[in-house]
């Protein structure tokens, strides 16, 4: 894979911690394009004809994982995001596994890892 030189934005937490909620700020503040990884598995399932529930997610991703291997998961959703421009700088929102950001990072020279720990609240 083709290291790509602009910055990317990891962002990385738990189920609700807030990760989608600081992409978007962190979006409207520097105008970078974001990808959401639950996304990425949300379409693959509807274009399937199968349901986003959670546990049709975590089914997902576990064969992903189960087919590839977990350090090669980020390559399967590069190769099912055909409408991301990887080349730009990026926001990519929703890792929960110290493997997957690490293959992401083998990927790009210039990755800044973010971890929401909890719900930020903004006024």
């Amino acid at each position: 894979m083709p290291k790509k030189n602009s910055i990317k934005i990891a962002i990385g937490g738990k189920i609700g911690s807030g990760k989608t909620a600081l992409s978007k700020k962190i979006n409207s503040a520097m105008g970078y394009n974001d990808i959401c990884i639950g996304e990425v598995l949300k379409n693959y399932c509807l274009n399937n004809q199968t349901s986003p529930n959670r546990k049709n997610l975590h089914t997902l991703s576990n064969l992903i994982i189960k087919q590839n291997g977990e350090d090669k998961k980020f390559t399967w959703i590069m190769k099912n995001s055909p409408d991301v421009n990887w080349l730009q700088p990026l926001i990519i929102d929703g890792f929960r596994s110290e493997k997957v950001y690490l293959q992401c990072k083998k990927s790009f020279k210039k990755l800044f890892l973010f971890i929401v720990t909890a719900l930020l609240k903004h006024k």
